[in-house]
């Protein structure tokens, strides 16, 4: 079966392959009229024609594509994130390349190249690090950047975030509310910032409450990712972090899990000891992931709104790229 090209659209439609073109690549000032542009759709999609991505990007200096870095596919907060992104692209006439860093800067410097050497119009960062010299180099090249759930400092960046101290804060008060002293924070490595700013709520609210901040009470896993890629590192974080805190300290009487990954984890590990929750201990997590409402008992949890969040993030790229080409 033969390809079928511009010219057997231009045929069927009785317009120029200029027309065409014209019409397929969207171009704001070509004056075409609104029936004309029908007959264009119309007969395009008769004959199943499809232009050819590299050389619409040629002409119109524009890929379609987004990239999406994220740092662990593993945690199911990030495919909500995802499929906000990617609803949101498509619907706009944008594809989306998906990333998965597992929280390696190499791969997160690598994956940054391969998407500017296939002249992606646009990259959302929900990424562990963010290079400055990485970012200087894409905007160099015209690259639309926003970060989501990441703060980026001394860089013109837009970003899409989450209030994560206050987060923190509501979490805390509400193990205040029931009557809660010994309340432990548990957080893998706080090298980012959403980290760093829950662990700020954790304490304002325990300082507000007048309760003293006992840093014995505040656990951070440290260990680098595990090898074994098929579990998931926060939940073993988890579990590992919250047996040595509750080894270390036993008056502890309520968990606040920086995310509800740690939290499964803690979960397990009190469920190991013997210990119910809420009866025994108190636990908190945060994202309000879907696993969250299937655990036994269910998960209390900070909301975000994930879906959402991606969704923003792909429609805030999108303008800057719009009104970049305006």
């Amino acid at each position: 079966m033969a390809k079928i090209t511009s010219k057997d659209v231009a045929r069927l439609a009785g317009v120029s392959r200029t027309t065409v073109s014209l019409v397929l690549n969207n171009v704001d000032n070509a004056r075409i009229s609104e029936a004309t542009s029908e007959k264009v759709l119309k007969a395009a999609k008769q004959l199943k024609y499809r232009p050819n991505a590299l050389a619409q990007s040629l002409k119109t200096n524009r890929s379609k594509i987004i990239g999406l870095i994220i740092p662990s596919i593993t945690n199911p907060f990030f495919p909500s994130i995802a499929q906000g992104v990617e609803d949101t692209a498509v619907s706009k006439g944008y594809n989306v390349f998906l990333c998965n860093t597992f929280r390696e800067p190499e791969k997160e410097n690598s994956y940054i190249q391969a998407l500017a050497s296939k002249q992606v119009d646009g990259i959302i960062f929900a990424s562990m690090t963010f290079n400055p010299e990485a970012i200087l180099e894409l905007r160099r090249r015209g690259v639309a950047i926003v970060a989501f759930d990441r703060r980026v400092n001394d860089q013109d960046v837009d970003a899409v975030l989450f209030d994560n101290v206050k987060g923190g804060e509501m979490a805390v008060k509400y193990l205040l509310s029931l009557g809660h002293r010994n309340i432990a924070f548990l957080s893998g490595k706080t090298d980012i910032f959403s980290r760093r700013d829950r662990l700020e709520g954790y304490k304002k609210a325990l300082q507000d409450a007048e309760v003293a901040i006992n840093h014995d009470y505040i656990a951070i896993d440290n260990f680098q990712e595990q090898e074994n890629r098929d579990r998931n590192y926060e939940i073993e974080a988890g579990f590992r972090i919250a047996n040595k805190l509750l080894d270390k300290s036993p008056e502890v009487t309520a968990l606040f899990a920086v995310n509800d990954m740690t939290a499964l984890g803690a979960l397990k590990a009190i469920k190991s000891r013997g210990l119910r929750v809420p009866e025994d201990i108190s636990l908190v997590g945060f994202d309000d992931i879907n696993l969250a409402e299937i655990t036994d008992p269910p998960l209390t949890t900070i909301r975000q709104p994930k879906y959402k969040m991606g969704k923003t993030s792909a429609e805030l790229l999108i303008s800057r790229l719009e009104e970049e080409k305006s």
